[in-house]
């Protein structure tokens, strides 16, 4: 366990501003208030666009390292014309060909106005949704901050193309910028962690393995009919193929049967029945799709040099896929069939859960429906700001996430908490002990790391459960699943629009930045309206004192 230190609580972001101020939030719509504050942001942390203009940089030099392949590819394989001297674009011997700077070509989309759209993601969803087609179409703000910055309005293609290169260390900095912000202006001290875990549906549905089985035969041969369109091989005149697209619209015949018959009489037996005609089948497919792809790789191995880099990439991908297709294909029907005909139980993480999203698993928590998806680790602060944000990978325990998380809220706010309440599904006592001992280190007395439930009540002793700080701690537990509720009611948290861990980790962190981002207006909002009732009242005591003293006299 890695030692954590307790900081100045005006956490300590690079490049950040020494005084940020309080954005003004008064008579301005919702929306015109979020991008307000957005901005403020993207005034008090410069920092922040330009690792946003880092990662365009990063993105925009792999494309031109791809064409620079393509032309030197070109040049290389085309001979001079007799007696004309052509200056070539092939580096120097012992030079290097990779693209180390971009020339001038199409202006980029300005960072600033990729770090509103990054806000806006998070707050709407994706630029070609309808409702955010509408509002960036219709929305005054964005045509002011365009005619104020002198910038023509983004395409909806530009602008997702664009936030798709932002990566996860620009979006955690993001996120540091706000906790920072809050910090140094007295919005929330992060002496207070609340943690919970959710789950969260991926973007894709949990087929039956008849399904799963058909949909990676199908998309093997979508593979190889891409590979004939490429012109690496012609399969129209190979009597396997066409067989094998026969056999394969027999299986998907047989998983429609199987669904079909659920819920009706012998399903059982007519389920049991199709599945085994699918299995002997799957033997055939594989075989002869496999002699295929060995033809393939041969063409390929001796085209090979002749063709773009770009070319051969994408070759490359698409015969990996077809491998990994079949695969897949045989991987489900060798443990179906044992489930099927052997009653045998397969462990979950052996099975293949999904086509398009195999990164997702069944998530299971307590008695509630399952969900296939991901279970995010959520860490909000006193004041309800998230301080922490993260996606394993699986159905993972929360009792294992407990010490990520923590050092997840120290990385982001550089201060240790006094107080730490989650729910008895984090009970790991080593990881609270070595928390509370790492406190009292840093100065730090009296810390309260309440565990709710049966498990807290074991690992805490009656006494210290029973306690009024830890009664206290249990009830303000409650605030995480308030949190939670409200990203998934006003962000559409519970359901992913992409695909793969990477992915959704993205799409999760961006949520929560427009969550934070409501929440500082929040906050905001509430200091002024105490400082306005506070002047009132030194008004009104003001007004009232002369005429005391008048009655006195």
């Amino acid at each position: 366990m890695n030692e954590l230190k307790n900081s100045n609580p005006n956490l300590s972001v690079p490049g950040s501003y020494s005084a940020p101020p309080l954005v003004s939030v008064s008579n301005r719509s919702e929306f015109e208030e979020f991008v307000g504050m957005t901005q403020v942001l993207a005034d008090c942390y410069p920092e922040a666009l330009s690792r946003i203009e880092a990662d365009q940089t990063r993105h925009g030099l792999k494309k031109k390292q791809s064409r620079l392949a393509d032309k030197l590819h070109r040049e290389a394989s085309t001979d001079d014309l007799p007696g004309f001297e052509i200056e070539t674009s092939m580096p120097p011997e012992g030079t290097t060909t990779a693209a180390t700077e971009l020339a001038e070509g199409r202006p980029r989309m300005d960072p600033f106005i990729l770090f509103i759209f990054l806000f806006i993601r998070g707050l709407i969803g994706e630029p070609k949704s309808v409702m955010c087609r509408l509002l960036i179409a219709e929305s005054k703000t964005l045509a002011l901050i365009y005619e104020q910055y002198g910038i023509t309005p983004p395409s909806l293609s530009t602008i997702s193309e664009n936030l798709n290169t932002i990566s996860e260390k620009t979006l955690d900095y993001c996120l540091q910028c706000q906790l920072n912000y809050a910090a140094k202006n007295e919005l929330d001290d992060f002496d207070t962690v609340r943690a919970d875990s959710t789950s969260t549906h991926a973007n894709a549905v949990f087929p039956t393995e008849s399904e799963l089985i058909k949909a990676f035969l199908e998309r093997a041969l979508i593979g190889f009919k891409n590979l004939m369109k490429i012109g690496l091989i012609n399969l129209t005149t190979r009597v396997a193929f066409t067989e094998t697209v026969e056999v394969v619209k027999e299986v998907a015949k047989f998983s429609q049967t199987i669904c079909l018959v659920t819920g009706k009489k012998g399903a059982s037996e007519k389920r049991k029945e199709n599945y085994n005609k699918i299995y002997t089948r799957i033997g055939r497919v594989e075989k002869r799709l496999t002699g295929l792809l060995t033809k393939a790789k041969e063409v390929f191995k001796s085209e090979k040099e002749t063709m773009l880099p770009s070319l051969r990439k994408r070759i490359e991908n698409i015969i990996s896929q077809i491998q990994s297709d079949i695969e897949n294909a045989g991987t489900i029907g060798e443990y179906s069939s044992r489930r099927i005909n052997h009653d045998a139980v397969i462990d979950a993480h052996l099975k293949i859960l999904s086509i398009c999203d195999p990164s997702a698993s069944m998530i299971i928590k307590g008695d509630r429906d399952i969900v296939f998806g991901f279970r995010p680790q959520i860490a909000f602060s006193g004041q309800g700001l998230i301080t922490a944000i993260l996606i394993p990978e699986g159905n993972a325990a929360d009792s294992g996430q407990l010490e990520n998380i923590l050092k997840e809220v120290h990385k982001n706010t550089r201060v240790i908490a006094s107080k730490v309440t989650v729910d008895d599904g984090y009970a790991n006592n080593p990881i609270r002990k070595w928390y509370i001992e790492l406190a009292e280190k840093n100065g730090i007395s009296d810390v309260v790391f309440s565990v709710a439930g049966s498990k807290g009540k074991k690992a805490l002793g009656e006494e210290i459960f029973y306690s009024d700080e830890y009664k206290e701690a249990r009830k303000d537990r409650s605030a995480a699943e308030s949190g939670i509720y409200t990203l998934k009611s006003n962000h559409e948290f519970g359901s992913n629009k992409r695909r793969g861990i990477q992915a959704v980790r993205e799409e999760h962190k961006t949520k929560a930045l427009a969550y934070n981002n409501r929440k500082l207006i929040q906050l905001i909002k509430a200091r002024q309206k105490r400082e306005a009732e506070k002047k009132a009242t030194d008004r009104g005591r003001a007004q009232s004192q002369p005429t005391a003293q008048a009655k006195a006299a």
